[in-house]
Formats: structure tokens, C-alpha cells, sequence
């Protein structure tokens, strides 16, 4: 302690009262900084992971609005959209900017949107631009239908928000065009995804999750696509018929017919295997190919057959052999291919 003397007067100073005002002004000025991080990264959380979980979940209203689709990408199994989302709910602090994530995107990002309120409700709305994943179905190509798929989802669980699907205005934007394609609609699907994990919050076993999932009809236009991708094949087909227009003694004709029918379906294949990627299952172009190459092996084999009986039968009897393989061939092709081609159209 040190004692001053002025004007007669005596002022004391606590060298312990120093210290306890210096650590106490040190730890005002530390510990503000530490608060305001906290408080940031408190806001920077999706609110599930910062809202204590209420008595009843929000019910929040969602519909879409797609306004554009391109960029199909057949051996990546992506495509491009573009698409307006939007959420009506009474809870003021609801945010699916933070909170909502479109689950079956490779990426994706909003661009704009806006928040308002409408008495006691309050809605949002985003624009987003999506790469979604799809598995094309190719079985009936170059008519395949195509149902396109978008899946969103809340980081919160069931037992915080729900979703009910806005059918009444959730439509395909009236300017939206696909060359080459059919527009047919689209709908809006509700569920519940189930998820085997807790994501580390051990006050649950597992994770349910509202979804929201639209889907878009698309039809292709398949006329100018099969005539484009498959006309070799049926170029081939042809040639391997008029085989048997032809002169049964001039052997060199048929065969010089068949060899143009085999280059011309294998350049056709290799074409085709560039437009679509291999499937699992047997498609339209399968049933095309099949059918081409079986036509080509049987029309060499009737050349042979036929040469063979003109030579220890006679030319009638090679004449009729010929007659009914042309029949067989002609009739089978036309309808094997036709029926594949009436279920593609009609798929």
C-alpha cells in the first residue's frame, strides 16, 4: 500500500485492488471476441442443430416450379434443371435456404430468392440450379420414356418440420421447351426417408426425414431418331432380301448382296454403341440388331442350301427352297421388329 499526501489530505492505493480491476477489464475484452464466434457459428448451423425440438413439427407447404431442362448427358447419367422452390409455414424462423438440401444432386446452388409474410404466415422462395444423377432407361430408344427426378430434403427430422406438397400451383412452366422431346407433366410425391444413423446426436436412434420429390414426364419424338440411328440396319435387311430376287445360278450377285448387308449393319452398330451406353436389359436397339444379324447369317446359309440343291435337285426345287426362305426371313423380320417397335411407341 502507498500513501499520498496532498493539501494535507491522505489518499491510499491497494496494490491488490489494481490487480483485480486489471484481470477483470483482461477478461471483458477476451471473452466478447469468443462470444461473438459462438453466436456466428450458432447462426451459420441448420436450425435443427440449434432449435430445441418443439411439441409438434411445422407443417410447411412446398411446391416447385421448373422453369428449364438441358444438358442430357447419357454416359455421365446426369441432367441439367433449373427450378423455383418455394415453403408457406407459421414458424417466422424457419430457414430451407440453410436447411434444405436437394439429395440426388452431383451440385447444385440457388441463385436468388426472396422471404416475405402474408398475415400470420410466412414463405420463401429460391431459385435453384441443379446437376441431378439419372439412370436412363433406354429400352424402348429412340421412343423411351423418361421420368426425371429431383429429391429435397430438410436437414431437420419429422419431429421438427413436414412437408405437404403445394399440388395447386406447382406446375412445368408454359415456356419450357425440349427439342426432341414431349413435356407430359409432373407430380408432386411426399415421404419419409429412413436413415440407419443418428448423425451423432445420441438423443435418437435413427434419422426420419421429410422428402419432397418432384417428377417430370418427358416422351421422346422417336420417328426422325429411328430412321437417323437405325437405317443401316434396315438397309441391311433390304440388301439381304433382295438376295433372293436374284438369279439363283449367279452366285457371285448373292453373295456380293450379302457382304454389302454385313459392313452395312456393323458400321450401323458401331454408330449406335456412340448415341447409347450399354443396359442391362434387352432393348429396341437390341431387338433390331438381333434381328439384322440373324437375317444376314440365314440369307448366307440359304445361298449355300440353295447352290447345293440347284446342283443335286435341280433349279425347281432350288426355286422353291428360295421362295420359302424369303417368305420365312421377310415375314419374321417385319414382324419381330414390328412388334418392338408398336410396344416402344405405345410405352
Amino acid at each position: 500500500m502507498i500513501i499520498f499526501h496532498n493539501n494535507n489530505k491522505k489518499f491510499k492505493i491497494d496494490y491488490l485492488q489494481i490487480v483485480i480491476a486489471i484481470i477483470l477489464i483482461f477478461n471483458l475484452f477476451a471473452v466478447a471476441p469468443l462470444n461473438a464466434q459462438e453466436e456466428q457459428r450458432a447462426q451459420s448451423l441448420p436450425m435443427s442443430m440449434v432449435k430445441s425440438r418443439p411439441s409438434q413439427p411445422n407443417k410447411c407447404i412446398f411446391g416447385v416450379y421448373p422453369v428449364g431442362l438441358w444438358d442430357f448427358d447419357f454416359a455421365r447419367k446426369t441432367f441439367k434443371i433449373s427450378f423455383y422452390a418455394w415453403w408457406r409455414t407459421r414458424d417466422p424462423s424457419y430457414n430451407p435456404g440453410k436447411s434444405v438440401e436437394i439429395t440426388n444432386a452431383t451440385e447444385y446452388y440457388s441463385k436468388f430468392g426472396q422471404s416475405g409474410q402474408n398475415k400470420d404466415e410466412y414463405y420463401t422462395y429460391l431459385h435453384y440450379y441443379a446437376t441431378i444423377q439419372k439412370n436412363w432407361d433406354f429400352k424402348f430408344f429412340p421412343f423411351d420414356r423418361q421420368i426425371l427426378e429431383v429429391r429435397l430434403e430438410d436437414f431437420a427430422d419429422i419431429n421438427q418440420i413436414v412437408f405437404e406438397p403445394d399440388y395447386q400451383k406447382s406446375h412445368l412452366h408454359n415456356e419450357l421447351f425440349l427439342p426432341g422431346w414431349e413435356l407430359n407433366d409432373i407430380k408432386l410425391k411426399k415421404s419419409v426417408t429412413h436413415y440407419a444413423t443418428n448423425f451423432g446426436d445420441i438423443s435418437t436412434e435413427d434419422g426420419y426425414y421429410a422428402r419432397l420429390t418432384f417428377l417430370i414426364d418427358i416422351k421422346r419424338k422417336g420417328w426422325q431418331p429411328l430412321f437417323n440411328y437405325f437405317i443401316g440396319f434396315f438397309i441391311s435387311f433390304c440388301l439381304c432380301a433382295m438376295i433372293f430376287f436374284v438369279e439363283i445360278t449367279n452366285l457371285n450377285a448373292r453373295a456380293n448382296l450379302s457382304l454389302g448387308g454385313i459392313f452395312t449393319a456393323v458400321g450401323n452398330k458401331y454408330i449406335l454403341d456412340q448415341v447409347i451406353p450399354l443396359t442391362g436389359s434387352f432393348s429396341l436397339a437390341d431387338a433390331v440388331q438381333t434381328a439384322t444379324f440373324a437375317v444376314i447369317l440365314l440369307s448366307v446359309f440359304s445361298i449355300i442350301f440353295i447352290n447345293w440343291k440347284l446342283t443335286h435337285k435341280g433349279e425347281g426345287k432350288a426355286w422353291w427352297y428360295n421362295n420359302l426362305f424369303c417368305t420365312l426371313l421377310v415375314l419374321s423380320y417385319t414382324l419381330f421388329v414390328g412388334i418392338w417397335i408398336i410396344r416402344a411407341i405405345v410405352s
